[in-house]
């Protein structure tokens, strides 16, 4: 090996395509090549006719006082933000519900009672396109949290046509949850992303990061530090994490900002 921990195989590298449904292989793939596992799982949530998802992990009483939550996906940031200003997890049904049963909730504000605190917390989602959905289960670590799945759409209603559709793709919407779960970036839903973020870079992050701020590509990268081009994104994958980034180019400008790397 030309560097400490450079060859550490890639998430899914142990699955093929007649492992896993085909919703699911663009993601397994994105994985696998080390691209961007949020954009393929997008993709493949549009593709069943919804806008957006989220991994949540969250108390399974999330309607005490002071209930939080930790989430990875690519929900509207406003939207994000407001639900954690606002305390929502605390009066948001949605989670509940699918714990109870642990079998897929569809929803939407039809389905629970018109009480005044619902009516505020669904009409300042609709004002982002947060209208139905479907939440799932997908794991419990521990009695006291859940971890779900979640898919979004800005259909208003979900009507009897609208459920056979939704009915049509629940397999391929549990899968896309279950692999994708499995195949997050590391540390997304544990809470380990706050301590992470504390961790300095390493000299060979930082020289990875540098090369790449400077617009030279993982190949280039690689063929000048003479490592393979798998070690550099390894490397640049744990210095967006440690930049509290969520890709390259973010990562990049966070550490020209704080002064980490010089341009």
């Amino acid at each position: 090996m030309k560097d400490d921990d450079a060859d550490a195989l890639p998430p899914g590298h142990w699955l093929t395509a007649t492992d896993v449904p085909a919703a699911v292989w663009p993601v397994v793939a994105a994985a696998r090549e080390r691209r961007n596992v949020e954009e393929a799982i997008a993709a493949a949530v549009r593709s069943l006719g919804f806008e957006w998802f989220s991994f949540v992990r969250s108390p399974r009483d999330t309607g005490r006082p002071g209930a939080s939550f930790t989430s990875w996906g690519n929900m509207p940031a406003e939207w994000t933000q407001l639900y954690r200003q606002r305390r929502y997890a605390e009066i948001d049904p949605r989670p509940r519900a699918a714990a109870r049963s642990a079998i897929p909730e569809v929803w939407d504000r039809t389905r629970y009672p018109d009480t005044p605190e619902l009516r505020e917390f669904f009409d300042a989602a609709a004002t982002f396109g947060v209208c139905s959905g479907v939440t799932m289960v997908m794991n419990q670590p521990e009695p006291a949290h859940v971890e779900f799945f979640s898919v979004v759409s800005s259909v208003k209603v979900v009507d009897g046509a609208r459920r056979q559709a939704i009915a049509r793709a629940m397999g391929d919407l549990w899968a896309i949850g279950a692999y994708g779960y499995r195949l997050l970036p590391g540390a997304a839903l544990t809470g380990d992303e706050a301590r992470e973020a504390q961790r300095p870079l390493s000299a060979r992050e930082l020289e990875c990061l540098t090369l790449a701020a400077r617009g030279a590509t993982s190949r280039a990268i690689a063929d000048k530090l003479g490592i393979s081009e798998r070690t550099v994104n390894a490397h640049i994958e744990r210095a967006i994490r440690k930049c509290g980034a969520k890709n390259r180019q973010e990562a990049v400008a966070r550490a020209i900002s704080d002064g980490i790397i010089p341009f």
